[in-house]
Protein backbone atom coordinates (compact mmCIF):
# COMPACT_ATOMS: atom_id res chain seq x y z
CA UNK A 1 0.00 0.00 0.00
CA UNK A 2 1.33 3.47 -0.85
CA UNK A 3 2.22 6.03 1.81
CA UNK A 4 -0.76 8.14 0.72
CA UNK A 5 -3.15 5.20 1.07
CA UNK A 6 -1.72 4.38 4.48
CA UNK A 7 -2.10 8.00 5.59
CA UNK A 8 -5.70 8.20 4.29
CA UNK A 9 -6.59 4.93 6.00
CA UNK A 10 -5.10 6.19 9.27
CA UNK A 11 -7.11 9.41 8.89
CA UNK A 12 -10.29 7.36 8.61
CA UNK A 13 -9.35 5.10 11.51
CA UNK A 14 -8.76 8.15 13.72
CA UNK A 15 -11.83 10.17 12.69
CA UNK A 16 -14.45 7.69 11.38
CA UNK A 17 -16.98 9.23 9.01
CA UNK A 18 -15.27 12.64 9.12
CA UNK A 19 -12.04 10.90 8.13
CA UNK A 20 -13.89 9.07 5.32
CA UNK A 21 -15.21 12.43 4.08
CA UNK A 22 -11.71 13.92 4.14
CA UNK A 23 -10.17 10.87 2.45
CA UNK A 24 -12.75 11.11 -0.35
CA UNK A 25 -12.23 14.84 -0.69
CA UNK A 26 -8.43 14.48 -0.85
CA UNK A 27 -8.71 11.43 -3.11
CA UNK A 28 -10.65 13.47 -5.66
CA UNK A 29 -8.94 16.83 -5.18
CA UNK A 30 -6.06 16.14 -7.50
CA UNK A 31 -6.63 16.65 -11.19
CA UNK A 32 -3.91 14.34 -12.49
CA UNK A 33 -2.50 12.14 -9.72
CA UNK A 34 -4.71 9.12 -8.94
CA UNK A 35 -5.20 8.36 -5.25
CA UNK A 36 -6.50 5.14 -3.74
CA UNK A 37 -9.58 6.51 -2.00
CA UNK A 38 -11.79 3.81 -3.60
CA UNK A 39 -9.79 1.16 -1.77
CA UNK A 40 -10.40 3.00 1.50
CA UNK A 41 -14.17 3.23 0.94
CA UNK A 42 -14.29 -0.47 0.18
CA UNK A 43 -12.21 -1.30 3.25
CA UNK A 44 -14.40 0.89 5.45
CA UNK A 45 -17.50 -0.86 4.17
CA UNK A 46 -16.39 -3.82 6.27
CA UNK A 47 -16.81 -1.88 9.53
CA UNK A 48 -18.94 1.25 8.97
CA UNK A 49 -22.57 1.59 7.88
CA UNK A 50 -22.40 1.44 4.05
CA UNK A 51 -25.34 3.85 3.59
CA UNK A 52 -23.86 6.62 5.73
CA UNK A 53 -20.40 5.92 4.34
CA UNK A 54 -21.69 6.17 0.75
CA UNK A 55 -23.33 9.55 1.29
CA UNK A 56 -20.42 10.98 3.30
CA UNK A 57 -17.86 9.83 0.73
CA UNK A 58 -20.07 10.95 -2.16
CA UNK A 59 -20.14 14.45 -0.69
CA UNK A 60 -16.38 14.51 -0.11
CA UNK A 61 -15.68 13.22 -3.63
CA UNK A 62 -18.02 15.81 -5.13
CA UNK A 63 -16.28 18.69 -3.39
CA UNK A 64 -12.87 17.31 -4.35
CA UNK A 65 -13.78 16.84 -8.02
CA UNK A 66 -14.86 20.47 -8.29
CA UNK A 67 -11.14 21.34 -8.41
CA UNK A 68 -10.97 20.15 -12.04
CA UNK A 69 -14.11 22.09 -12.94
CA UNK A 70 -12.78 25.33 -11.44
CA UNK A 71 -9.38 24.78 -13.01
CA UNK A 72 -11.18 24.68 -16.37
CA UNK A 73 -13.11 27.85 -15.52
CA UNK A 74 -9.86 29.60 -14.66
CA UNK A 75 -8.31 28.37 -17.93
CA UNK A 76 -11.06 30.00 -19.99
CA UNK A 77 -9.31 33.37 -19.67
CA UNK A 78 -6.48 32.04 -21.86
CA UNK A 79 -8.83 31.46 -24.81
CA UNK A 80 -9.18 33.87 -27.69
CA UNK A 81 -12.61 35.01 -28.88
CA UNK A 82 -12.85 32.37 -31.63
CA UNK A 83 -12.03 29.58 -29.19
CA UNK A 84 -14.58 30.92 -26.68
CA UNK A 85 -17.23 30.95 -29.42
CA UNK A 86 -16.46 27.31 -30.28
CA UNK A 87 -16.56 26.32 -26.64
CA UNK A 88 -19.94 28.01 -26.23
CA UNK A 89 -21.28 25.99 -29.17
CA UNK A 90 -20.13 22.78 -27.46
CA UNK A 91 -21.90 23.97 -24.32
CA UNK A 92 -25.17 24.29 -26.23
CA UNK A 93 -24.72 20.75 -27.59
CA UNK A 94 -24.15 19.44 -24.06
CA UNK A 95 -27.15 21.16 -22.49
CA UNK A 96 -29.36 18.13 -23.11
CA UNK A 97 -27.00 15.27 -22.24
CA UNK A 98 -24.09 16.83 -20.34
CA UNK A 99 -25.43 15.87 -16.92
CA UNK A 100 -25.90 12.25 -17.98
CA UNK A 101 -22.41 12.10 -19.43
CA UNK A 102 -20.99 13.43 -16.17
CA UNK A 103 -22.95 10.89 -14.09
CA UNK A 104 -21.51 8.08 -16.23
CA UNK A 105 -17.99 9.41 -15.62
CA UNK A 106 -18.67 9.85 -11.88
CA UNK A 107 -20.04 6.32 -11.38
CA UNK A 108 -17.45 4.48 -13.46
CA UNK A 109 -13.66 4.29 -13.22
CA UNK A 110 -13.42 6.83 -16.06
CA UNK A 111 -11.43 9.87 -14.88
CA UNK A 112 -13.96 12.62 -14.17
CA UNK A 113 -11.33 15.26 -14.84
CA UNK A 114 -11.50 14.39 -18.54
CA UNK A 115 -15.02 15.83 -18.69
CA UNK A 116 -14.92 18.32 -15.79
CA UNK A 117 -12.03 20.37 -17.16
CA UNK A 118 -13.75 21.01 -20.51
CA UNK A 119 -17.08 21.65 -18.73
CA UNK A 120 -15.31 24.26 -16.62
CA UNK A 121 -13.84 25.88 -19.72
CA UNK A 122 -17.32 26.14 -21.24
CA UNK A 123 -18.79 27.46 -17.97
CA UNK A 124 -21.28 24.60 -17.74
CA UNK A 125 -23.92 25.26 -15.06
CA UNK A 126 -22.26 24.85 -11.64
CA UNK A 127 -25.48 23.67 -9.97
CA UNK A 128 -25.82 20.87 -12.54
CA UNK A 129 -22.17 19.94 -12.03
CA UNK A 130 -22.58 19.70 -8.24
CA UNK A 131 -25.88 17.79 -8.43
CA UNK A 132 -24.71 15.26 -11.02
CA UNK A 133 -21.34 14.76 -9.35
CA UNK A 134 -23.04 14.15 -6.01
CA UNK A 135 -25.45 11.62 -7.53
CA UNK A 136 -22.72 9.79 -9.43
CA UNK A 137 -20.09 9.85 -6.68
CA UNK A 138 -22.63 8.74 -4.06
CA UNK A 139 -23.71 5.81 -6.23
CA UNK A 140 -20.05 4.85 -6.72
CA UNK A 141 -19.30 5.20 -3.00
CA UNK A 142 -22.36 3.10 -2.10
CA UNK A 143 -21.27 0.38 -4.53
CA UNK A 144 -17.76 0.40 -3.05
CA UNK A 145 -19.03 0.46 0.54
CA UNK A 146 -21.38 -2.47 -0.10
CA UNK A 147 -18.65 -4.35 -1.97
CA UNK A 148 -16.53 -4.09 1.17
CA UNK A 149 -19.47 -4.89 3.39
CA UNK A 150 -20.26 -8.11 1.55
CA UNK A 151 -16.84 -9.19 0.36
CA UNK A 152 -13.78 -8.52 2.46
CA UNK A 153 -11.58 -10.52 0.08
CA UNK A 154 -12.64 -8.24 -2.74
CA UNK A 155 -10.72 -5.36 -1.16
CA UNK A 156 -7.17 -6.52 -1.54
CA UNK A 157 -7.44 -7.84 -5.10
CA UNK A 158 -9.51 -5.16 -6.82
CA UNK A 159 -7.83 -1.79 -6.31
CA UNK A 160 -4.26 -0.97 -7.19
CA UNK A 161 -2.51 2.29 -7.84
CA UNK A 162 -1.86 3.07 -11.51
CA UNK A 163 1.47 4.76 -10.82
CA UNK A 164 3.22 6.97 -13.35
CA UNK A 165 1.63 5.26 -16.35
CA UNK A 166 -1.85 6.23 -15.11
CA UNK A 167 -0.74 9.81 -14.51
CA UNK A 168 0.73 10.05 -18.03
CA UNK A 169 -2.35 8.51 -19.68
CA UNK A 170 -4.75 10.78 -17.77
CA UNK A 171 -2.74 13.88 -18.66
CA UNK A 172 -2.49 12.87 -22.33
CA UNK A 173 -6.22 12.10 -22.59
CA UNK A 174 -7.16 15.37 -20.87
CA UNK A 175 -4.89 17.35 -23.18
CA UNK A 176 -6.28 15.59 -26.27
CA UNK A 177 -9.90 16.24 -25.27
CA UNK A 178 -9.31 19.93 -24.55
CA UNK A 179 -7.31 20.33 -27.80
CA UNK A 180 -10.03 18.57 -29.79
CA UNK A 181 -12.73 20.70 -28.17
CA UNK A 182 -10.88 23.89 -29.10
CA UNK A 183 -9.95 22.86 -32.65
CA UNK A 184 -13.13 21.14 -33.85
CA UNK A 185 -15.63 23.27 -35.78
CA UNK A 186 -18.62 22.80 -33.47
CA UNK A 187 -20.64 25.36 -35.38
CA UNK A 188 -20.91 23.01 -38.39
CA UNK A 189 -22.00 20.14 -36.14
CA UNK A 190 -24.59 22.36 -34.47
CA UNK A 191 -25.95 23.40 -37.87
CA UNK A 192 -26.26 19.74 -38.95
CA UNK A 193 -28.09 18.82 -35.75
Amino acid sequence: MSDLATWLLQLVNDYGYIGAFLASLIGNLTVIIPTPYAFIITALGTSLDPNILGVVCGLGATIGELSAYYLGRAGRVALNDDQKRRVDIVKKLLEKYGAWILIVFAVTPLPDDLILLPMGIMKYDTKKIVATLFIGKTILALILAYAGHYSVGFISTTYESYGYAGIALTLAAMTAIVAFMLKYDWEKLAERL
